[in-house]
C-alpha cells in the first residue's frame, strides 16, 4: 500500500474544516498564509495475499509502522502547497528496513466552486528515501514518481445533519519497474454531533498493465474501506482515529490496520 495509509488523513467539508489525506487529498485549499501540520502513525500487516484471480491464498508475513508528517501552506486562496515525508519501519518475509522511505511534494490549485463545493487539481512528486528493497508492488520502489489528481468536494445537510462528500481521479506515474497506476476515490462524512465526524471510505487503484518485469510486477489491483471518526478538541486541534480492510484485490497483499492523527491548523 505505497504510504496511504500514511500518504495522511480522509477529507472532511464540515464547519468549513477539512483535514488532510494519508490515503484520499483534500480539494479544498487554505486560505492564504494559514499553515496546517498533520501527524499520522499508522500500523498495517497482511498475513495473507490476494492471487491473480482475487482469491486469498497466498501468504504474505508483511508488517509496517509509518510516521507521515504533512505540511500545508496556503501561499494564496487558491493556491496550497503541500510537503510529507514518511518514515517507515517494514517487515516483508523476515526482511526488515526502516528509515525514510519517501517523501511528497505538491501543489493543489482551485478551480471553482463556491462555499458549498469546489473543484481543485493536485500534482505531486514522489521523491525516494532509503528504503527501496521490497517487490510490494504498492509500495515506493526508490523511484520518483508523479501524480496529477482531479477532486471535486461538497458539503450539505442530510436530514438536518451536515454532512460531504469527497471524489477524486487520479493518474500516477511510477519509474523503475511496477506499471503506471489509475487511482479512483470516494468519500462520505457527516457529523451527528459539532464535535465528531464520522467518516466512510473508498479507495481504488488499477495498475496500467504489467510492470517491467511481468513475473515480479503483474498487473495488480487493489480496493480497501475505510472508517474512521474525527474529534475536534479544539477549534485549531482535531484527532482521527480509524481503520481499513482490503476487501478485494489482484497480485497485492491484502492488508488491513489502524491509524490515529493529529492535525493542527496555525
Amino acid at each position: 500500500m505505497r504510504g496511504k495509509i500514511g500518504t495522511g488523513l480522509a477529507a472532511l467539508a464540515l464547519a468549513g474544516v477539512w483535514p488532510a489525506a494519508t490515503a484520499m487529498a483534500d480539494p479544498w485549499t487554505l486560505p492564504a498564509a494559514e499553515l496546517r501540520l498533520t501527524t499520522t502513525y499508522t500500523y498495517s500487516d497482511a498475513p495473507d495475499a490476494l492471487d491473480h484471480d482475487g482469491e486469498r491464498d497466498l501468504s504474505a508475513d508483511f508488517y509496517m509502522h509509518e510516521l507521515a508528517i504533512l505540511l500545508e501552506y496556503g501561499a494564496t486562496d487558491y493556491l496550497t502547497l503541500i510537503a510529507q515525508p514518511h518514515l517507515r519501519w517494514v517487515e516483508e518475509a523476515g526482511i526488515e528496513e526502516d528509515g525514510h522511505s519517501h517523501s511528497d511534494l505538491g501543489v493543489r490549485l482551485r478551480l471553482g466552486g463556491g462555499d458549498t463545493d469546489i473543484i481543485s487539481v493536485q500534482a505531486t512528486v514522489t521523491l525516494p528515501g532509503d528504503i527501496d528493497t521490497f517487490d510490494n508492488v504498492m509500495l515506493n520502489q526508490g523511484e520518483i514518481e508523479y501524480e496529477v489528481r482531479g477532486l471535486y468536494g461538497a458539503r450539505f445537510d442530510l436530514h438536518g445533519i451536515p454532512a460531504f462528500m469527497n471524489l477524486e481521479g487520479a493518474y500516477r506515474w511510477r519509474d523503475g519497474g511496477p506499471a503506471d497506476e489509475w487511482h479512483a476515490d470516494f468519500a462520505f462524512g457527516w457529523q451527528p454531533r459539532r464535535d465528531l465526524d464520522v467518516i466512510v471510505e473508498s479507495l481504488n487503484v488499477w495498475g496500467e498493465g504489467q510492470g517491467d518485469d511481468p513475473l515480479v510486477y503483474p498487473y495488480f489491483r487493489q480496493h480497501q474501506a475505510r472508517g474512521s471518526f474525527l474529534i475536534h478538541l479544539s477549534p485549531d486541534f482535531a484527532l482521527q482515529i480509524g481503520g481499513y480492510y482490503t476487501w478485494d484485490g489482484q497480485n497485492v497483499i491484502a492488508e488491513d490496520g489502524g491509524f490515529v492523527s493529529g492535525r493542527y491548523t496555525f
